[in-house]
């Protein structure tokens, strides 16, 4: 029998359990008024909610750009262009022709401030695509150890309120992640504080959302045992995941009780 729980790194579409981060992450996209931040603690599954996000939310009009922050830049530029070159890169039958004009104008603006040449290329891409730019930034804790990390996040900030100015903004909207405080985002108390994204509050598995998974993973456990496994893993996704996969292994070629459940755990 094929084993369905695997060590995958990026949980598949089949076995993905939404939850009502998944949910908000999917209002705050369709109003496109606030940016999102999910706050969460580690081993929540944060990651595989951004992915599964850019992986159902996105359409042919769309593009989603997901980005790892855990590898900060030297300067902010280079971080701005960094946004813009993944948006490209893995976009590029989108934005072929509209990159090879902001390269051309990328000498042309390396006197202006960082942040200038920023909106003046996000603009450009949102110009050429009919639909939304989501911008999903991880693990934004990595670049707020930066010494320029303020410039990245105050820009963010900025550009919800530039939407008077430039109309096209209201199709680009940021999906954030991290453990860190919204309030605590920009260090700088001279600088206004991040204060305008909305929170996003990822949960562990409620007893129905830890009941579709165990159908989702094909474990056949009676009402006893399955209330043992939420007992033990308390709907903590990680740990039930890793639970429920030993489970799978010894299902195998023994009968599960709850007995061995306990073995399991404490093994």
């Amino acid at each position: 029998m094929t084993k369905i729980l695997k060590p995958y790194t990026i949980i598949p579409r089949e076995l993905y359990v939404n939850r009502d981060a998944d949910r908000q992450i999917k209002n705050i996209i369709k109003d496109m008024g606030r940016p999102g931040y999910v706050l969460v603690s580690r081993q929540m599954g944060k990651t595989n909610l951004l992915l599964n996000a850019k992986r159902e939310l996105e359409t042919p009009k769309d593009v989603f750009v997901y980005i790892d922050l855990s590898n900060p830049f030297e300067d902010a530029r280079s971080c701005f262009e960094n946004v813009i070159d993944s948006a490209v890169d893995t976009n590029y039958e989108k934005f072929a022709e509209v990159s090879k004009e902001i390269n051309e104008r990328r000498a042309e603006l390396r006197n202006t401030p960082p942040h200038k040449q920023h909106i003046y290329e996000l603009r450009q891409l949102i110009k050429s695509i009919d639909g939304k730019l989501v911008i999903i930034l991880d693990e934004i804790d990595a670049l707020t150890k930066t010494s320029y990390s303020d410039q990245i996040f105050a820009q963010i900030r900025s550009i919800y309120f530039s939407r008077i100015n430039y109309v096209e903004l209201e199709r680009l909207t940021y999906i954030l992640s991290g453990v860190i405080e919204p309030n605590e985002i920009i260090k700088d108390p001279k600088i206004s504080p991040f204060n305008i994204g909305q929170k996003i509050f990822l949960n562990d598995f409620n007893k129905e959302e830890f009941t579709h998974f165990l159908v989702k993973s094909n474990l056949n456990l009676t009402a006893e045992l399955s209330k043992r496994v939420f007992y033990w893993t308390g709907g903590n996704p990680r740990m039930t995941w890793d639970v429920c996969s030993e489970i799978e292994n010894y299902s195998k070629h023994s009968e599960l009780t709850l007995e061995s459940i306990d073995i399991i755990v404490n093994g």
